[in-house]
Formats: C-alpha cells, sequence, structure tokens
C-alpha cells in the first residue's frame, strides 16, 4: 500500500479507499458478532417486525453495540487500521461511535451531509473509517462522495423529521451539492475501507437489489487534540479501550 498516495489523495478529495484493511476471516467474524447481537434483540423483543416496512424494521442499524461487544471494539480499534488514519491526520485518534448497518433491498439511503455537522468534535472535526461488509455498488446502496467538499465549512443542512429515519441525531441533514463540484460513486469489496473527512459531502443510494443486503460498518474517530463533542457522541473510548470524556459543544445544537 503506497501511504502516500493515499494521504495525497484524502487530502485533495477528503477521502480514499484502502483496499483489503480487513481480511476475509475479520469480516466474517465481525459478522457473526452482530447476527449474535441480532438474534438476542429479536428473541427479547427489542427489535419486533412493523408489516408497514417489513425488512426496514426486522433489520434496522446497531448503534454503538462496541460499548459491550469486546469482539467489535477490537475490530473498530484493529491498529493497522488506525495507523493508517493517523498518518493522514498526524495525530493520534479516539473512537467515538459505531453503526453497522445492514441495508437490506428497498432500503432508502443517507441523503447527502457532514458527518461533522452532528457529531460537534472541536477544534477540528471528526473522521470516518467505513468498512464494506458485502461488496457495494450504486445499485445496492453504495457510497457516493462529493470530492474536495471538506475544504468547505460545515454547511447548513435542511432538517426533516421523520420517525422512520434512523440517522445521525434522529433527523435527516439534506445538502445540495454546491454548483461546480461532482458526485463520484464508490465501489468497495468486502474488507475495503474508506477513509474521509468530516466536512466531507457525501450520502448513499437506495438499495435496488432484489435480494443483496448491504452489510457495512462505520467508525467514527477524533484527535486527541480535540476538546468538545455533542453530548450524544460524548462515549469515546481511547487506544487502550479505556473510557474518556470531552466538554460538550454546545455550539453544535442549531
Amino acid at each position: 500500500m503506497d501511504i502516500g498516495k493515499h494521504k495525497k489523495e484524502f487530502l485533495y478529495n477528503g477521502y480514499t479507499i484502502i483496499k483489503e484493511a480487513y481480511s476475509n476471516q475479520e469480516v466474517e467474524e465481525l459478522k457473526r458478532e452482530y447476527e449474535k447481537v441480532w438474534l438476542e434483540k429479536v428473541a427479547s423483543g427489542e427489535i419486533k417486525q412493523d408489516l408497514t416496512k417489513p425488512l426496514n424494521s426486522l433489520y434496522p442499524r446497531q448503534r454503538d453495540t462496541h460499548l459491550e461487544n469486546k469482539e467489535i471494539l477490537k475490530f473498530a480499534l484493529k491498529e493497522s487500521v488506525l495507523n493508517v488514519l493517523e498518518m493522514f491526520i498526524d495525530e493520534e485518534v479516539e473512537l467515538i461511535s459505531t453503526n453497522f448497518y445492514y441495508k437490506p433491498p428497498t432500503m432508502e439511503g443517507i441523503p447527502f451531509h457532514q458527518d461533522n455537522y452532528g457529531i460537534g468534535v472541536s477544534p477540528g472535526t471528526c473522521h470516518a473509517i467505513w468498512t464494506c461488509l458485502e461488496k457495494t455498488d450504486e445499485n445496492n446502496g453504495g457510497m457516493r462522495f462529493v470530492p474536495e467538499s471538506h475544504k468547505l465549512e460545515l454547511l447548513t443542512p435542511k432538517k426533516v423529521y421523520n420517525d422512520e429515519a434512523d440517522t445521525f441525531g434522529g433527523y435527516i441533514q439534506t445538502l445540495e451539492v454546491p454548483d461546480g463540484y461532482d458526485i463520484i460513486s464508490v465501489n468497495t469489496e468486502p474488507g475495503d475501507v474508506v477513509i474521509y473527512h468530516g466536512h466531507a459531502i457525501h450520502d448513499s443510494t437506495k438499495n435496488k437489489s432484489a435480494s443483496d443486503f448491504r452489510n457495512s460498518i462505520i467508525c467514527h474517530y477524533c484527535g486527541t487534540s480535540s476538546k468538545k463533542l455533542t453530548l450524544n457522541y460524548n462515549k469515546i473510548i481511547n487506544k487502550k479501550g479505556e473510557r474518556i470524556r470531552k466538554r460538550v459543544n454546545m455550539s453544535s445544537f442549531k
């Protein structure tokens, strides 16, 4: 892997794809862990199927399961992967949150948004490592990025409140892609990761496939020099697996 090339791409475009950052074995082990979590929640009644949205209700996102599952935490703190991000930003990182998405057929995508608008890392920004667990493209709900948009400030989105939405902070950010910017679809294989800046505008498409799930996990990180985050994301874990806290970023509440 040419770290210099990837760092240049990350700094210029706001994102880069690292191929085979996780092995097939690590991918399958993580999927088994989430299958156990899912089965426990179905058995306990925490997950209940709604026949008006049968797949979406049966496969909701799983947020911050790393706080109770050592194997998921181990995945999110894999040293060789974090080392790459740290070389990009020249700083050690800490884990903010994890989200596992099943994205079954017919599930809508998440509109264009910037992650740090909701997470509120300050000073600086958050960074994300999105890991592909199933082969993805635009047909089954793959990600799309707006290159160089990370150089913009945080934009003020429209907020569409929706009880059925399951995104950052209980709302969907809807951003218009600024004039003059392109939209690039990202195709990935299991084990690939996409590392991207917290200001990078991105979305994901609807899963239009007949039977393919688009399983993925996204982990958000902050640099150790950051001082504040939004309250909902203040369960930070350092690379030693220790819980730490930062101040609440009140300016992020709009």
